[in-house]
Parts: C-alpha cells; sequence; structure tokens
C-alpha cells in the first residue's frame, strides 16, 4: 500500500481536527459539570 504525502497530510489533519474538537467538548463538559458543582 502507497502512501502518497497529500494522502498522509489529509489523515493528519483529520485526526488533528477530532482531537481539538474532543478536547474542546471535554473543556466544555467539565466547565459545565463544574458550575454545577459550584450552584450546589
Amino acid at each position: 500500500m502507497k502512501l502518497t504525502y497529500r494522502k498522509l497530510r489529509k489523515v493528519f489533519v483529520i485526526l488533528v481536527a477530532a482531537w481539538l474538537a474532543m478536547e474542546t467538548s471535554t473543556d466544555k463538559a467539565m466547565s459545565r459539570s463544574g458550575k454545577l458543582l459550584n450552584m450546589r
């Protein structure tokens, strides 16, 4: 299986985008739960 530079770059971009989405969503979830804990 021959991987071209373009294909590798596309996979890398997708991985980074998915990781960034995960990071931001976990950050939001953590801040949300933190607010709920502070309310109590």
